[in-house]
């Protein structure tokens, strides 16, 4: 049993929260609606770009072609003063520690869908794809046009619990507020906004408020990590609030004793990375065992990184004005610029960012002759950026550094034209793979064992180690009457998009050639021009500038992408 020593000092342990007084649910939706404008009228904004975080280092390194371990990540460490010295970087293509910043504070979060207000939407749509999936066929669903039945529904198939759906007790174009009852008394008020980009769009839940369960953390739209601590208040005496945090599925949940002399905590744990909003659900019951009250509280899942390494398809590398940075994939916030390619001279530009290893990306830097070129490797956790290949006069592209860091592979031809050379070379920094080929490469990806697959036209095919032309190559076999374009490894599987008479489709292959998979249809609004995949998790690049995730068979739009190009995760 809990001392008042244990339960003073629960007390003293949480923080100071506003901690609205109980009784006041519809007044506070009130204010929130009035105070909110709708985004109807208005696409989500852009997002104000991120202030820069520096990639500070030591003098980099270059590292020759030759160079036993040219592939690995520099060893130096990345230098700690605040104000590093000004470059006097004389090495050709060396890239010079980043001169101090002061960090912007980043901007507030943009959600991943369009909403009639600003909620966060938690169910049963979040994106915008899934909005217009239900708008062409509603199926089973088609009650998702009503906010009361959406409401039904989110209480005996999503949150299955005993409360009824009553009525709706306002009336507004953008945002719905529905009453839930049990026991004869109304236990909550359930906040549901239209998602999509279209006035048509169906309804989703985005909040619920209960007079007598209030909860003080997290806040609504909040970013969280594990653990998330929960905490507020109850108006009764001796209450177990149970908390849940849900996704489609149920990630964590806890019992929090309460009652109205202190406030009530529950940590939520989880390991799971493949979810980007979900729910906090805290419910009570009475002594009659009715249920007393229900609150809802959207929350995003935060894409810190994890010992200096961002999570897996949380961050995408891009280029921006000509410089490589990292992007938010939940947001479309910019979060480091990764190169500055000005201490190679006034019109160096660098461009076709590749990701690969345990946290490394590589990337082409160009002087401005046009053609004398580098490529640039940098630890995104660890180390400075160093050259891991020479500055030549070749034009060189499309640099592919392979899951594990242990090959990297890219393409390069003489500056007066000619056959383009696909290269690979391995951590011993032999070249496994020298190839010539008289059609263009539009795209490449390698595997740790060396082996390449390259888009030549509209057709993709794989390359063995030690290949010297294309007459190793193994060609991929489309479906019939269709061409492939944009392939990629995912582990040692090829994955390739097929242009069909009938829409595109994604297919897998193995190394042979041969089909690994039946395609599968997915709809897609302009041709893909590149693909990533990491941990399974799948990263398109449109012709329309666009760029998308692959979730359960459709793409799901990255937020403000069209500043971003070239990217790849």
């Amino acid at each position: 049993m809990m001392t008042p020593e244990d339960r003073l000092r629960q007390i003293l342990q949480l923080e100071a929260e506003d901690l609205v007084p109980a009784g006041d649910g519809l007044r506070r939706i009130e204010q929130r609606l009035s105070q909110r404008r709708t985004l109807r009228s208005r696409i989500v904004p852009a997002v104000a770009i991120a202030g820069v975080v520096a990639v500070a280092g030591a003098a980099a390194i270059t590292v020759s072609l030759t160079d036993d371990g040219a592939l690995k990540v520099p060893e130096q460490r990345a230098s700690s003063a605040p104000n590093p010295a000004p470059s006097t970087c004389a090495v050709d293509g060396c890239v010079d520690p980043t001169p101090s910043a002061v960090p912007s504070p980043l901007p507030s979060p943009v959600v991943l869908v369009t909403t009639s207000a600003n909620g966060t939407p938690v169910w049963p749509f979040t994106t915008n794809a899934q909005a217009s999936e239900w708008l062409s066929r509603p199926g089973s669903r088609s009650w998702a046009a009503d906010p009361v039945k959406v409401v039904a529904h989110l209480m005996s198939d999503y949150l299955k619990l005993p409360g009824q759906a009553t009525r709706r007790i306002n009336d507004d174009a953008d945002v719905a507020i529905v009453e839930v009852s049990a026991g004869g008394r109304p236990v909550s008020q359930v906040r549901l906004e239209r998602v999509g980009q279209r006035p048509a769009g169906p309804w989703s839940v985005t909040a619920a408020f209960a007079e007598d369960l209030i909860v003080s953390r997290p806040k609504d739209g909040e970013d969280v990590t594990s653990p998330l601590q929960t905490s507020g208040t109850v108006t009764g005496v001796d209450e177990s609030v149970h908390v849940r945090l849900m996704t489609d599925a149920l990630l964590d949940e806890g019992h929090a004793p309460a009652g109205n002399v202190i406030p009530w905590s529950q940590p939520l744990r989880w390991s799971k990375s493949d979810w980007s909003i979900a729910a906090v659900v805290a419910s009570t019951y009475d002594g009659k065992g009715d249920l007393h009250a229900v609150t809802i509280t959207a929350v995003r899942r935060s894409t810190a990184p994890v010992d200096g390494v961002p999570g897996a398809g949380s961050v995408l590398v891009a280029v921006d004005q000509q410089h490589i940075v990292t992007v938010d994939t939940s947001t479309g916030q910019q979060l480091r610029q990764l190169s500055f390619p000005e201490s190679a001279g006034a019109d160096a530009i660098d461009s076709a960012p590749d990701r690969g290893g345990e946290d490394g990306v590589v990337w082409v830097r160009t002087r401005g002759d046009g053609c004398t070129s580098s490529i640039i490797r940098v630890g995104l956790a660890h180390g400075p950026a160093g050259v891991t290949v020479d500055a030549k006069p070749l034009r060189r592209g499309l640099p592919a550094l392979s899951s594990g860091g242990r090959s990297l592979a890219w393409v390069e031809r003489p500056c007066t034209g000619g056959d383009t050379t696909i290269v690979v070379r391995g951590p011993d920094a032999n070249f496994s793979t020298v190839a010539t080929s008289g059609e263009p490469v539009t795209d490449l990806d390698v595997r740790d064992d060396g082996y390449a697959v390259v888009q030549l036209g509209k057709r993709v095919v794989v390359l063995p180690p030690g290949a010297t032309d294309m007459t190793s190559a193994r060609t991929l076999t489309p479906d019939d009457g269709c061409t492939l374009a944009a392939p990629a490894w995912d582990a040692a599987v090829a994955v390739a998009w097929q242009s069909c008479p009938a829409g595109w489709r994604l297919g897998r292959w193995v190394a042979t050639g041969g089909a690994a998979t039946s395609s599968i249809a997915v709809s897609v609004r302009s041709g893909v021009l590149h693909t990533a995949v990491t941990s399974g998790q799948l990263l398109v690049a449109l012709e329309d500038h666009g760029i998308a995730r692959l979730v359960n068979g459709m793409l799901d739009d990255i937020p403000n992408a069209l500043r971003w190009g070239q990217p790849d995760w």
